[in-house]
């Protein structure tokens, strides 16, 4: 927006003309989180520059967390510069909540400066919660200066909660300096009186005369440009909020797509076309909701372990926390294990007694150290020497104060504290110290919060150059008592073994054979696996540590000679010269070791891969089924690993015991409750029939689908070349079985093959799309799982044809099995928009289905897909986010939407608009009504993003109902499924399990000791665990206007994982949240193909993965 004065006349000259603009920022730096300041300059440099500037920012540098100062500086330099500068800020510098001052500083400099600034704030400086002042200082400097300034300001300086004076100064030097000032009058409206006046009067200034009637242009960027007299300007002023939410609701549809930021509520992602920025809000400050009683009571009892282990604070209540800083020559060093070892000789050596005291303090790997004493340096270098690797090393360590930590405050947080106001630092400390014990000796390997001996017992093989090593997870977590989590924990190293031993098994070779001459195909696979392999080299008495970058030519490659005593030699003979040694393999590739400067090689045969190694990169397929068989074990043998890590750790050691920390050796015990299951409707020969579940799950043998879909006009496309017998024998047996279920189906309109290329296949389905134009369902038969060409099918069907297509795997066409072909079954019924079964509406059985499931109800699901970390730096693929919303009565059909947004981002920056489709959706599936409650499940959130997405997400559902009516405020409420935690639960002896693991039994929830002691969250195991330990689902309700209670809300999220369509068995999740889940993986395969096509614009592709919704509700099962 920009508002256009004309000014005729300055210091008696008509001859000049000057405007004056009006830039309306809403939300402008908003939430810089961890408080970079933000500068925002203007500078003119002239001699005769004339600059009127209006700055409108609303909530300007708003919430900089960590309290970093915001410096807004507006220099004009020259000789006659003159300065007409209005910078209205409403809530400028809101809620520093560190309390760092912030600094506006508007500064004139020349000979004969003239400067009207009108500063206009709304609750300026507003909400310092620590009180530091806040400092505006606006000076001219000059001979003949002068300065007009408007401070408009309501509640200036408010709530400064700890009572520090707010400092606003307001300097004029030079000779003939005037100030005019004016505030806010309190109902929050702009006094323009003295704007007027000055209007109005302006000539009887000696500097400064205004014309009698200036004229103002206002120009909107949805408006074409109008021409208005003063009174305009109030009007426009007036009304600057309505103005500021049409405006940004224009460019939320207009940004570019280059015009991406970072933190949350301040950005356009780059795949998106919504700005999503925090505005202030009665929701602004929201809290997860109170637990509403004493927990629930339905079910029947069962005592249960669980794997937290209860520790106790004793002593001393105050850590101190260190910054370290190790450098090399000048040079940070970033390996993390010298770190670890430098640190450790600190701590150890007799030198630095009298600086670190004994078993006083722990250092993280990283850069913190946590002392249990204050030392008696605030800032100190030593000199350090140790041997490592085989190498005299000299290093510098800084040490310096960085914190004094309240571990107090870990015990008020357990008692009343929230979970968006975590003690992070001083439970950070905690977890180092109580992990020291183990990483001090160097006998573990830390990864992230797993720990792996060294002594390894014997390790099962993955294949491909990868071995299974199993340790213990570990963290401390908050319930109604403070608890060390422990787990089993397993990751995939890399084999410590003789290189070219190696090289057999990532190459699949035959070990009784030499080792052949490498492919080129063969050189880039074992080049890739040994790129960032440590390797230890011997030769005789040799012994060297190298990194690898990759391979190089062979040792006797002739073309590959170097000068070695002025003469030219290969590798092969420089080692048969310098170290007698006579190579084996000296046709193999050498190993490209030491700095990427240089090309120093080794040969293959001479290096062993150091042991301790994490595998970088994702699993195969082998190696991930490997892996799950190794890490699938029954409660009873996981509960016996954790018991042993608990007794290696031997009370966490003489550091954890100085810090005053105890820890118990036993399992906490829990009382939990086992839920009634639901009962099922599924159709019947006469009727609908009610199915109890038994152990989680119900046989659909001899029943049928309680809506049945048709499948009419479909086909088949093999590209995996499966035999035509097979293929005839498989479908026969599935149409029989569809008819079972009570499905109407044809024969199909083509039985057809093609080579497994993206384009033969869409060549091949449009010819049949032209063929038949009622063409909606393909089955494709690829040859394996996993195939790039799966990705393609669904681009192609979802995006470019809008067929529906169901991917069958060869594999199990050629076993032809009952059990699958059921399971195909139930996802063909739901993509043709059938319906499977239904939890039973009998008024008989009230705890078969929740009441507010009887209203009209929309349930939601949402979830995000981040990219692999390899995939998030150069060329990055970004995160896809999915939101699903049930359209009918019952929440058994969804639609679905999918955004794409910057890698990493977990806050869904389009959430208004998605809401707003799903919601448009709803009512063309409900006519004439949207839903009266919204029950929404987040997965994927961490505790320390809840508050972003209770301000991002809960208030962007809040404004989409707005769009819909202004009037229509459905309740809303908002819980956070997380799986991604360590909790696990063992029954106790003579207690009921299921399965032949013997896990917890379907239903079992647990709400109270682990959980928090006044919100509203509970553990839920809803599934039968198949194979190893049943992990639960921990549920946290953020939010609820429905106000409901333990026992109902417990009761509707266990009925949820029923409904599940792709199985007749209970799920770990309730049914929204999976759907978002398979929803955000289908965008991505979506964009990976898009990406494989070349279409790489962000704006083409995120209007591509949006047309997706188009299609049948559940195409995503």
């Amino acid at each position: 927006m920009v508002v256009v004065v004309d000014v005729v006349e300055v210091n008696g000259k008509a001859n000049r003309k000057d405007h004056l603009e009006l830039s309306v920022s809403q939300e402008a730096s908003h939430n810089n989180r961890h408080g970079e300041p933000h500068n925002n300059n203007n500078q003119v440099h002239g001699d005769k520059d004339l600059g009127r500037e209006l700055s409108v920012s609303q909530e300007a540098s708003h919430n900089n967390r960590h309290g970093e100062p915001h410096n807004n500086n507006n220099q004009v330099h020259g000789d006659k510069d003159l300065s007409r500068e209005l910078s209205v800020s409403q809530e400028a510098s809101h809620n520093n909540r560190h309390g760092e001052p912030h600094n506006n500083n508007n500064q004139v400099h020349g000979d004969k400066d003239l400067g009207r600034e009108l500063s206009v704030s709304q609750e300026a400086s507003h909400n310092n919660r620590h009180g530091e002042p806040h400092n505006n200082n606006n000076q001219v400097h000059g001979d003949k200066d002068l300065s007009r300034e408007l401070s408009v300001s309501q509640e200036a300086s408010h709530n400064n909660r700890h009572g520090e004076p707010h400092n606003n100064n307001n300097q004029v030097h030079g000779d003939k300096d005037l100030s005019r000032r004016s505030q806010r009058s309190q109902d929050g409206d702009l006094d323009l009186r003295n704007l007027r006046e000055l209007h109005q009067h302006g000539d009887q200034d000696p500097h400064i005369s205004l014309s009698s009637k200036p004229q103002v242009f206002l120009v909107c960027p949805h408006k074409p440009l109008q021409r208005g007299p003063w009174e305009e300007v109030e009007k426009l002023l007036r009304l600057q909020p309505r103005l500021l939410h049409q405006h940004h609701r224009k460019k939320s549809a207009q940004q570019r797509p280059q015009e991406a930021k970072k933190e949350p509520g301040s950005e356009k992602n780059v795949y998106g076309r919504g700005v999503f920025q925090k505005q202030k809000e009665q929701f602004s400050s929201l809290q997860p909701c109170k637990r509403p009683d004493g927990g629930g009571t339905w079910g029947k009892t069962i005592k249960l372990r669980v794997n937290h282990f209860q520790l106790e604070l004793q002593g001393t209540k105050k850590a101190y926390h260190y910054d370290v800083e190790i450098n090399e020559k000048g040079k940070p060093m970033p390996n993390k294990e010298l770190r670890r070892v430098t640190m450790r000789h600190v701590f150890s050596h007799d030198n630095f007694a009298e600086h670190f005291p004994k078993d006083c303090c722990v250092f993280d790997g990283m850069k913190s150290m946590y002392s249990c004493r204050k030392l008696k340096f605030r800032e100190q270098a030593f000199p350090v020497n140790i041997t490592f690797e085989e190498r005299a090393r000299e290093f510098e360590v800084v040490v310096k104060i960085a914190a004094e930590i309240d571990l107090n405050t870990i015990t008020a947080y357990m008692q009343r504290g929230s979970s968006v106001d975590i003690p992070q630092e001083g439970i950070h400390c905690l977890d180092v110290v109580l992990r020291y014990h183990q990483t001090y000796n160097m006998q573990y390997v830390p990864v992230t919060r797993s720990l792996f001996s060294m002594n390894q017992p014997m390790l099962a093989e993955l294949g491909d150059g990868a071995v299974v090593w199993l340790g213990h997870f570990q963290s401390v977590r908050m319930g109604t008592h403070m608890f060390l989590n422990v787990d089993a924990s397993q990751k995939a190293f890399y084999k410590s073994d003789e290189v070219v031993n190696v090289m057999y098994d990532v190459l699949r070779l035959n070990h009784e054979f030499e080792p052949p001459h490498l492919t080129p195909e063969q050189v880039r696979i074992f080049d890739r696996y040994m790129r960032g392999v440590k390797v230890r080299f011997l030769v005789g008495a040799i012994k060297r540590d190298y990194k690898v970058n990759g391979l190089l030519s062979p040792a006797n490659d002739t073309n590959a000679k170097f000068d070695s005593d002025g003469q030219l030699v290969t590798v092969e003979e420089y080692f048969k010269k310098h170290y007698n040694a006579e190579l084996k393999y000296p046709y193999l590739h050498c190993l490209w070791v030491g700095s990427a400067q240089k090309q120093s090689r080794v040969p293959i045969e001479c290096c062993t891969i150091k042991p301790g190694q994490v595998m970088r990169g994702k699993l195969n397929e082998m190696q991930t089924s490997e892996m799950i068989k190794a890490a699938a074990k029954p409660p009873f043998e996981r509960k016996k690993r954790i018991d042993g890590a608990i007794q290696k750790m031997q009370g966490c050691g003489p550091v954890a015991r100085n810090f005053g920390i105890s820890m118990s050796n036993q399992m906490a015990q829990v009382d939990g409750r086992i839920l009634e299951a639901p009962r099922v409707e599924v159709g019947g020969q006469n009727g609908v029939q009610l199915v109890t579940p038994r152990d989680g799950k119900w046989d659909m043998r001899n029943k049928k689908f309680l809506s049945a879909a048709a499948l009419e006009h479909w086909g088949v496309l093999d590209v995996s070349r499966t035999k035509d017998m097979d293929i005839r024998k498989f479908f026969e047996t599935l149409k029989k079985m569809a008819r079972s279920f009570g499905m109407n189906v044809n024969d199909q309109c083509f039985n057809d093959s093609c080579r497994e290329n993206a384009r033969d296949v869409e060549n091949a389905l449009r010819q049949y799309q032209k063929m038949n134009n009622k063409l909606n369902f393909v089955f494709v038969i690829i040859p394996k799982k996993g195939a790039e060409i799966y990705q393609d099918i669904k681009y192609i069907g979802d995006l470019n044809l809008s067929i529906t297509t169901q991917c069958i795997v060869k594999n199990n066409v050629f076993k032809c099995q009952d059990a699958t072909i059921g399971n195909l079954l139930l996802k063909i019924n739901s993509k043709l928009g059938g319906t499977n079964t239904y939890i039973s509406t009998n008024p008989s059985h009230k705890k078969s289905l929740p009441n507010i499931l009887k209203e009209r109800v929309m349930i939601l699901g949402a979830d995000v897909s981040h990219p692999a970390p390899e995939f998030r730096v150069d060329n990055p693929k970004p995160s896809i986010a999915a939101v699903v919303g049930s359209i009918d009565a019952f929440g058994l059909k969804y639609r679905g939407e999918i955004r794409a947004q910057d890698p990493g981002r977990e806050i869904i920056d389009e959430m208004e608009e998605i809401v707003v489709k799903l919601l448009l959706r709803y009512r063309e599936s409900n006519p004439h009504t949207e839903p009266s409650r919204l029950i929404f499940f987040r997965d994927g959130v961490s505790e320390g993003q809840f508050q972003d997405v209770l301000k991002w997400e809960f208030n962007a559902i809040r404004k989409a109902c707005r769009r819909m009516r202004p009037d229509y405020s459905p309740p809303i409420t908002f819980i956070v499924v997380q799986k991604r935690h360590n909790t696990r639960f063992f029954a106790e002896p003579g207690e009921p399990t299921v399965g032949r693991g013997q896990n917890v039994p379907p239903g079992t929830v647990v709400d109270s000791l682990i959980t928090h002691r006044q919100e509203f969250d509970f553990f839920i195991c809803s599934h039968e665990g198949i194979q190893g330990t049943s992990r639960p689902t921990h549920y946290y309700v953020l939010f609820d206007e429905n106000e409901f209670n333990s026992n109902d809300l417990q009761m509707l999220t266990y009925h949820m994982c029923h409904m599940y369509v792709r199985c007749s068995r209970s799920v770990s999740n309730p049914a929204p949240s999976y759907y978002a889940h398979l929803l955000a993986f289908r965008g991505r395969h979506h964009h990976d193909s898009m990406m494989r096509r070349g279409i790489q614009n962000p704006r083409q592709q995120t209007e591509m993965l949006e047309n997706s919704s188009r299609t049948r509700p559940m195409f995503y099962v």
